[in-house]
């Protein structure tokens, strides 16, 4: 078995950041290796975030490690107004997480399923 994924830490302010550091809101939707809920930044109350977890057991059971990281590395290089923006990453024991800017909207796929 691959061994376990290793994203680097974004940190806010010079601080190391982890799920501690926000407040879990409502949950928004789910993939097929993770789930994805609405975050505030407890230091910034009104910053808001789409948190996207990753079960770690999931990603390495299924060979995703690669994968997951090139999402990381590309979202991490984009800088358009249309695509949505990778803010943090982070991770503790368990899970990975991607903190994306969030769109009040919803997703595209819902988007595009209802009209």
């Amino acid at each position: 078995m691959s061994s376990s994924p290793d994203i680097s830490k974004t940190t806010i302010s010079g601080r190391s950041l982890s799920i501690e550091d926000f407040i879990i809101k409502k949950f928004l939707g789910e993939g097929s290796y993770g789930k994805v809920c609405l975050a505030i930044d407890k230091q910034n109350p009104s910053q808001k975030y789409a948190i996207k977890t990753l079960e770690k057991y999931q990603v390495v059971k299924f060979d995703k490690i690669d994968a997951v990281m090139r999402e990381k590395d590309i979202v991490m290089s984009l800088d358009h107004p249309t695509i949505i923006k990778l803010h943090h990453t982070f991770q503790d024991d368990n899970n990975l997480y991607f903190a994306f800017e969030l769109a009040e909207g919803g997703s595209l796929t819902k988007f595009i399923q209802t009209h």
